[in-house]
């Protein structure tokens, strides 16, 4: 056995694993959009109507979930956009621009987002990702005008500090956070109540550590040299979802980052050995 386990130990993983899966956040098309349906109801009253716009582009998960949006019960005030640009053309000074999204856990992709909808250089930006078109001149003072603010399904609301200051700083203002799930509590917290006892969770922290570890390694590691932005630190934070986020949180179509590794990275190794997850992560850079 890889990880030199007895069978007792063997028993506790797998139902410690069991307990994981048992725990997860599942989003599915109607889990969606019943979600969002009462994230809208907390941001605005009746007579408000409100803006949807994806976070992302056309390669990210928000995107992708427009279409779930057509099962929310026939509401004129939900006016559901593709972009930034079309959401600004179509609503007037005062009134709410809402982003959506499944989650984010550091916050660094929608610091980026923001920060390139706003046309900050690519070297000044929280992250080197392209996703957006930037807004012009006119766009980026009529952004000034509206009410923007933010609908996730799970979120860490420790990096919400860090949202709003990126933001203010590219010169958006972000007005509300909302979120269903907060994802501040890691998995293998100690105050975590998933698993049987303290040595079962850090059976399974152990054990999904070495595998998330290994299988990153093996990637992002060639010949001894790093690939472009991985190191050592990097690949240790990430064994366990990037950021050490240590959640389990599934889409139908894909899988976030934040989940714990194991469970969706493709393409590496463990002990020499083709690394199959559970789910699958959907290929962005895929033609």
């Amino acid at each position: 056995m890889y990880l030199n386990l007895s069978e007792e130990q063997i028993r506790s993983l797998i139902d410690g694993i069991l307990r994981l899966l048992e725990n997860a956040v599942y989003i599915d098309r109607k889990f969606f959009a019943e979600s969002l349906k009462e994230l809208f109801n907390k941001m605005s009253s009746e007579e408000d109507e409100i803006f949807l716009c994806p976070l992302g582009g056309e390669k990210d998960s928000a995107y992708h979930m427009l279409y779930y949006l057509n099962d929310l019960p026939d509401n004129t005030r939900i006016i559901t956009t593709k972009s930034l640009q079309e959401a600004i053309h179509k609503s007037k000074p005062g009134q709410s621009i809402v982003f959506f999204d499944d989650g984010a856990y550091s916050g660094k992709q929608v610091c980026s987002i923001i920060e390139e909808y706003m046309g900050i250089p690519l070297e000044a930006r929280a992250t080197s990702e392209q996703h957006v078109k930037p807004l012009d001149e006119n766009e980026r003072h009529e952004i000034g005008k509206r009410k923007v603010s933010i609908a996730y399904i799970c979120f860490n609301t420790d990096s919400e500090s860090i949202i709003r200051e990126h933001a203010q700083k590219a010169g958006m203002m972000i007005e509300n956070i909302s979120y269903m799930k907060d994802m501040q509590q890691k998995a293998f917290d100690e105050t975590s109540k998933w698993f049987e006892n303290a040595e079962q969770r850090q059976l399974v922290k152990q054990c999904f550590s070495k595998i998330g570890y290994e299988i990153l390694l093996s990637v992002k590691k060639e010949n001894g040299i790093y690939k472009s932005g991985w190191s050592e630190e990097r690949i240790a934070n990430g064994a366990l979802g990037y950021n050490d986020a240590q959640q389990v949180v599934v889409l139908k179509s894909s899988v976030p980052t934040y989940t714990l590794t194991a469970f969706w990275f493709a393409g590496g190794k463990f002990y020499d050995r083709e690394w199959i997850p559970l789910f699958i992560r959907t290929n962005k850079n895929f033609v």
